[in-house]
């Protein structure tokens, strides 16, 4: 029975298109990422700048800026 890490015959199987990971070449990044249309990247971009003004109101309570603060980590 060939051995792992000697080179001998046997010892490496693959699959045409697959890697060592089961996934599928040429997808470094997955099937299920892909990057915003045009338009989602734009509704985004409002969003974030709807949540930076509320987050600099003087009229809001502290707490709800700090809310607005926290949503905004996560752009």
């Amino acid at each position: 029975m060939p051995r792992a890490g000697r080179g001998g015959a046997g010892t490496r199987r693959s699959k045409q298109g697959v890697d060592p990971l089961g996934r599928a070449s040429g997808q470094a990044i997955g099937p299920e990422f892909r990057l915003p249309s045009e338009q989602e990247r734009r509704a985004i971009e409002d969003l974030r700048r709807l949540l930076e003004q509320r987050a600099a109101d003087p009229g809001r309570s502290a707490d709800e800026r700090a809310y607005y603060q926290r949503l905004l980590k996560r752009f």
